[in-house]
């Protein structure tokens, strides 16, 4: 989590990077999915939701239209509540998976976990295995265009180099010979 002071002065300072920051640069950190904290820097109160209510201003002003009216609306008139019911399914899914977790580590005996690590375990090196493959095969594919487009090239080369020719030589039979 990147941490931000709010001076008096109204200026921004990312303690992360040891600069100042603007709006614009935290919606650049959230449009990139970094989560943020904005402190006061007298009352060390956290001040995240009007910072970035500042931010959505900032970019409606700035004729790039963040959310529609309606939504904004929405938002204002459920005080919140629009947002936790929208973010319930994901706070179920995490409750549950610590649940899981939680029941593997107390009450499974340790077979049961082995056995549940080392299926997880191989499950995700099959993805990466899937994923590697994908990705050589792209970076095949690349590579065989690139040598495509150099083959192409010098056969531009060599077309160029016969048109010349083919010119030179007509220029050559159309001009008169001596003593004609």
């Amino acid at each position: 989590m990147r941490t931000i002071k709010r001076y008096p002065n109204r200026k921004l300072y990312d303690m992360t990077d040891s600069r100042y920051i603007t709006l614009n640069e935290i919606a650049d950190l959230v449009r990139d999915g970094v989560e943020i904290r904005v402190i006061d820097s007298k009352t060390s109160e956290d001040i995240t939701k009007i910072t970035l209510a500042q931010v959505l201003l900032a970019e409606e002003k700035g004729n790039r239209p963040v959310a529609p009216i309606q939504r904004l609306l929405t938002l204002l008139h459920s005080g919140g509540e629009y947002i936790h019911k929208r973010l319930a399914p994901v706070a179920a899914l995490r409750e549950e998976a610590e649940k899981t977790i939680q029941k593997l580590i107390k009450v499974e005996p340790p077979e049961d976990l082995k056995d549940f690590v080392s299926h997880t375990v191989k499950a995700y090196e099959d993805v990466q295995h899937r994923a590697d493959e994908q990705l050589q095969f792209f970076v095949s594919s690349v590579k065989s265009i690139t040598n495509a487009q150099k083959e192409i090239e010098i056969l531009y080369k060599k077309v160029e180099e016969l048109t010349q020719r083919i010119e030179a030589l007509e220029k050559s039979q159309k001009k008169p010979k001596r003593g004609q």
